[in-house]
């Protein structure tokens, strides 16, 4: 993906796949889910999504990042099992 590129080919660079609905997905993404909506409530100018999962997707090789504290990081962490 490119900064500088404007539009849909901006993302022409990156490999794609289809969620179990059809709905397009980012194959290198840390986690997806394809989920369907159920309710949207408004409140105040935002509207609040509602949705049930229908499946997910994960690469956990992978490192999410997070916005904390006015900048982007990783974290490190192991599930236990």
């Amino acid at each position: 993906m490119d900064g500088r590129s404007k539009g849909a080919s901006r993302f022409s660079s990156a490999e794609w796949g289809n969620l179990t609905t059809g709905r397009p997905v980012l194959q290198a993404s840390v986690c997806s889910f394809d989920c369907q909506v159920q309710n949207s409530i408004q409140a105040g100018t935002y509207p609040i999504i509602l949705g049930s999962v229908i499946s997910q997707n994960g690469n956990p090789g992978k490192r999410p990042l997070i916005y904390y504290c006015r900048k982007f990081c990783t974290i490190d962490f192991q599930l236990n099992k």
